[in-house]
């Protein structure tokens, strides 16, 4: 049993070395591939062009929430992802890595943002489930449980940062998120 933990171990530690590693260097096959677990359109102002990228950043950075990072991968299509270390109030795993695509259809603009799940936690889900499997059910049953919560409480994280990134690229006047510029603003002296 242990040498089968220790190979499940391996195998986890192998995906997130290559998740981090695709991720970092912003390989877009990485950001365009995967399980969708988000997928929302938000209606673009035509008259904005390309999004400003660097905005986006300055829009979402602050203490509270990790940063996101945004690069074009190609015309019209950017990836987008939290910052792998910062220290900030709420700091979490993120589930999903994002991916942006502004496209005109029948006469309209629109940006999709589109989330799709990091391999590593569907690794450690099975790994760790298979794992805790060989302890019999009740070990088991108590690990699933909690690891749906975890994922769940993630997903819901996400799921609302990965909408205002939608609201905050089609806004005309692409303003700094409210809560956002409400923390800022308390923490500036004066």
């Amino acid at each position: 049993m242990g040498d089968h933990l220790l190979l499940l171990f391996i195998v986890f530690a192998a995906v997130a070395a290559g998740e981090i590693a695709l991720s970092g260097t912003w390989k877009p096959w990485f950001f365009r591939t995967g399980i969708v677990l988000f997928r929302k359109r938000f209606p673009y102002p035509a008259s904005l062009g390309e999004p400003d990228v660097a905005k986006a950043e300055a829009g979402f950075s602050g203490w509270v929430a990790p940063d996101f990072l945004f690069r074009r991968i190609g015309p019209g299509e950017y990836a987008f992802r939290e910052r792998f270390i910062q220290f900030t109030l709420l700091g979490y795993t993120p589930l999903m890595h994002g991916h942006l695509s502004v496209d005109e259809q029948e006469g309209t603009v629109t940006v999709t943002v589109t989330g799709r799940v990091y391999w590593s936690h569907a690794a450690f889900g099975l790994i760790f489930g298979i794992g805790l499997g060989f302890a019999g059910m009740h070990v088991l049953l108590p690990f699933l449980l909690s690891l749906v919560l975890m994922y769940a409480i993630l997903y819901a994280v996400q799921f609302y940062r990965f909408t205002r990134v939608g609201r905050f690229l089609s806004s005309a006047l692409c303003e700094m998120p409210d809560d956002e510029a409400t923390h800022r603003n308390n923490m500036t002296p004066g």
